[in-house]
């Protein structure tokens, strides 16, 4: 029997284990016992969800004279020393450590004993699969609406149940549409809810996020993240006041996009209207200075990492996943930056002209 987890954006086939020991041999075989049907993408997943880190779900095939499944897991492949009987195909559980990697089989059984799965598959985080099958490249004009698929808690998380309108998705994302400016939007958004949007970044670069929409409250705006990251204190983008037919453009300028498949999450914050995101990019790429006129030390640090640059810049601390941190200040020739209150790690010091942009790796022990 076969086990398939799905990762951020394909089946992710770990390392296998195969059971040739006398002693690991199966107790009486169920006979006649047909293999899985494993052709192209399995249905079987195992997907941690994105909104709390201690969960899985976990899903196979079903299998033909089957009474129920044995899953097995640890965290190392070699070691699957925690077990639960489960009698359908799937298990959803939370006792799982949110920061410990997990492997996973599956064993089948009936009244004539059990049949031991043959292959290890490790866990990875789902964050849903693009909308229209690809992920669209960026700079782009992105409908609110056509979030990842994938489901509650995968995909995104809403805190109500079912679409309220009941048009455009069947999910439990509430969709109005507005004859006036003939569009669908996201609507009746509440804080703690997520979309997730796959896209493709052809290079490294800062482009400008362009929202289209409008609050219903003072107190509605949004913040990004990117690829899973915990955002504790976020910086909320504010919307204008509005209503359905009356949408504006919010610009957040200078998001640092990396290179590669990256999914970005819109988090909403109170209840607004959302059209569109139009991704753009923004007046500067990020290129190195030809002479090594910048000066930072020590570097890897404590987190106070003093500056030396002669001229005035603007300087700015973004986190690997591309979030700012800090506000854009402008320093003249020396600087102390201090970010001894955040987690160790990896982060980008930007510094910026008219001109051109410098990004500098710092690493925080």
């Amino acid at each position: 029997m076969v086990v398939a987890v799905v990762g951020m954006f394909e089946i992710l086939h770990g390392p296998s284990h195969r059971w040739n020991s006398d002693s690991e041999q199966p107790l009486s075989p169920l006979a006649d016992r047909p293999a899985p049907t494993m052709e192209g993408k399995s249905p079987v997943r195992a997907a941690l969800r994105k909104n709390d880190r201690r969960r899985f779900l976990i899903r196979w095939d079903k299998q033909d004279k089957a009474t129920g499944y044995i899953l097995r897991w640890g965290v190392h492949p070699d070691r699957l020393n925690r077990a639960v009987m489960v009698y359908d195909n799937q298990l959803e559980a939370g006792y799982f450590n949110a920061d410990s990697p997990y492997y996973f089989s599956i064993d089948a059984f009936n009244e004539k004993g059990v049949t031991r799965g043959n292959t290890v598959i490790e866990g990875a985080v789902f964050f849903g699969e693009p909308y229209s099958g690809d992920p669209p490249e960026i700079p782009c004009t992105l409908e609110a609406e056509d979030f990842n698929e994938g489901g509650q808690g995968f995909a995104y998380y809403d805190t109500s149940p079912r679409n309220t309108f009941g048009l455009y998705r069947d999910t439990d994302v509430d969709i109005d549409y507005s004859r006036g400016i003939d569009a669908y939007f996201l609507a009746n958004t509440a804080d703690g809810e997520y979309l997730n949007y796959t896209l493709r970044v052809p290079e490294t670069g800062f482009y400008h996020f362009d929202c289209i929409g409008a609050a219903v409250n003072t107190s509605g705006g949004f913040y990004l993240s990117f690829n899973g990251e915990k955002v504790d204190k976020p910086s909320l983008t504010s919307l204008p006041t509005g209503t359905v037919g009356n949408f504006r453009t919010t610009r957040l300028p200078d998001v640092l996009f990396n290179q590669g498949i990256q999914v970005m999450t819109f988090h909403p914050y109170d209840n607004i209207y959302v059209d569109k995101f139009i991704i753009s990019r923004s007046g500067t790429g990020i290129r190195l200075p030809d002479k090594p006129v910048l000066s930072v030390h020590p570097n890897p640090s404590s987190g106070i990492f003093n500056i030396r640059i002669p001229q005035n810049v603007f300087l700015s601390v973004y986190t690997l996943a591309g979030r700012r941190i800090s506000p854009e200040i402008l320093i003249q020739s020396t600087y102390n930056l201090d970010i001894t209150n955040k987690p160790a790690g990896i982060y980008f010091l930007v510094l910026r002209t008219d001109d051109q942009v410098c990004r500098l790796k710092l690493i925080k022990k």
